[in-house]
């Protein structure tokens, strides 16, 4: 790991692995979230606290296929649970309306996640895309509602929960990660950092001159994931895990040092 890393947290934040809720939240869609949960899970496990993974809504999995949380849980040894399945690959709202079936509200969210608590350590809760993407209905003006607002209304009741960013390292990752991480401020919600998604075995002196950046927004930048960890199993494809039993236990090994709690 770069030697940037080692002074990128600040105290002023809450550490994530104190937390009972932490929401993975990422900047864009395919920038890691899953494999991140299933880091932060395993991570959390090999310091004893027991996880429930929790994937709200999923989109473009079959119902008899494994899907994001299933391989989150299977990489971490955690359990897993989600709200609603879709099987077209779009957004929550564009594949509910194509399926002519109307999504779980954000308080049916909100009632799982505190029951999961009555039952975990820790709940991690898997956004889908980016924070702002709409994920159940809601009582406002538009009749919908997204992570961040699942996040205010989880945040009602519980006071130590927090988002973790999951972000990439290449061209583009340095506005959508400001972007993202001053809405959740805004929005007084706790972050407790940035987690990059896939970091490349030989970075370059883009990938080094984004983390110099990420670094000195003030938010900690927690830790960065092996580009490929975790990948040997494709959510929508695939229909078995084939992980050997060997890169699982070196994904649960290193899932601490990779999310900076170890």
């Amino acid at each position: 790991m770069f030697e940037l890393l080692e002074h990128a947290n600040d105290e002023r934040h809450r550490p994530w692995h104190e937390c009972s809720v932490v929401h993975i939240v990422g900047t864009d869609t395919d920038v890691g979230k899953t494999i991140a949960t299933a880091a932060c899970a395993a991570a959390l496990i090999a310091h004893g606290k027991t996880v429930a993974v929790y994937k709200p809504a999923q989109t473009g999995v079959q119902p008899n296929m494994p899907a994001d949380a299933q391989l989150a849980a299977y990489l971490s040894g955690a359990d897993s649970y989600e709200g609603v399945r879709l099987p077209d690959a779009m957004a929550p709202v564009a594949a509910a309306e194509k399926n002519g079936c109307t999504l779980p509200s954000l308080e049916d969210y909100a009632k799982t996640i505190h029951q999961l608590r009555d039952s975990y350590d820790v709940v991690i809760v898997e956004g889908s895309g980016g924070v702002s993407v709409d994920i159940g209905t809601a009582v406002n003006s538009r009749g919908w509602g997204h992570q961040a607002d699942l996040m205010s209304l989880i945040a009602e009741d519980v006071h130590d929960s927090c988002a973790v960013i999951v972000a990439r390292i290449g061209l583009g990752t340095l506005n959508h990660t400001l972007l993202t991480y001053e809405y959740l401020r805004v929005r007084s919600l706790n972050v407790a950092g940035v987690l990059i998604g896939a970091m490349p075995s030989s970075p370059t002196e883009i990938h080094r001159s984004n983390l110099d950046f990420l670094v000195r927004l003030g938010c900690p930048v927690l830790g960065a994931i092996p580009e490929g960890a975790g990948k040997s199993f494709v959510v929508g494809e695939d229909t078995e895990f084939v992980h050997c039993f060997d890169e699982l236990q070196e994904f649960r090994k290193n899932a601490s040092r990779w999310c900076g709690i170890e």
